[in-house]
């Protein structure tokens, strides 16, 4: 009975770590002084962390970015120039370096943009991580029960029967199942820039019927065994 269980490894990296480091009144003294081009990439890292994700304020700031595209007009940009120095630009035409509204706009739509799509992104991950649990934790207790009522592999083999295949058909299916929506969970993951973690799939032989094939997996804890 060969690969009814997985183990699956998330190899944390650094990135997460700092995350879990911003102490979000660190971060709101950035974003209130309307600095978000220091304060949008720091947002962003300190909400890929699933234990920020629900965070109100966190959220707020996010919301006004939107509403930056609605405040921000050629006058505001000529009488807070200082605020906008990183749109400073070279003039093809003329040579001169200024501040132009399109470019502030731009960037700003931008990073909306890439707010929408992460966000897309991230309800993938929740529907295949649920998935990939549910179909995994449904092999694990159908496995459960088996070697509750065949305790050893010699008289799983001697009281062998046509239920006992049928079980063991739907345990596997319930196994590839979990594997395809880990795959698709991979995949989605890969579309996220810096997503802070990198998933890593174990799988491993039933060699000892009575011992193996038990392990329960977190998949956000830092290595499952």
């Amino acid at each position: 009975m060969k690969h009814f269980i997985f183990i699956i490894t998330l190899l944390f990296f650094d990135s997460i770590a700092e995350a879990q480091k911003i102490k979000y009144k660190d971060l709101f003294f950035v974003l209130d002084t309307k600095n978000y081009k220091d304060g949008e990439p720091l947002l962003r890292k300190f909400l890929s962390d699933p234990k920020n994700a629900d965070q109100p304020n966190a959220n707020l700031q996010f919301a006004f970015l939107y509403k930056a595209l609605e405040l921000i007009t050629e006058k505001e940009i000529k009488k807070n120039d200082e605020y906008y120095q990183a749109y400073q630009r070279r003039d093809v035409r003329t040579g001169k370096f200024g501040i132009k509204l399109a470019d502030v706009t731009f960037d700003i739509q931008n990073k909306i943009k890439a707010i929408e799509n992460r966000k897309a992104i991230v309800q993938e991950l929740t529907i295949y991580y649920s998935k990939t649990l549910q179909n995994f934790n449904d092999a694990l207790e159908r496995f459960k029960q088996i070697k509750s009522e065949f305790p050893t592999e010699k008289i799983l083999y001697l009281r062998s029967n046509d239920e006992l295949l049928k079980e063991l058909e739907e345990l596997n299916k319930s196994a590839k199942l979990s594997l395809q929506n880990y795959s698709s969970f991979e995949s989605s993951l890969d579309d996220i820039d810096k997503p802070g973690y990198g998933p890593a799939l174990h799988l491993t032989d039933i060699e000892n019927y009575q011992e193996d094939g038990m392990t329960e997996i977190d998949l956000t804890a830092k290595t499952n065994h």
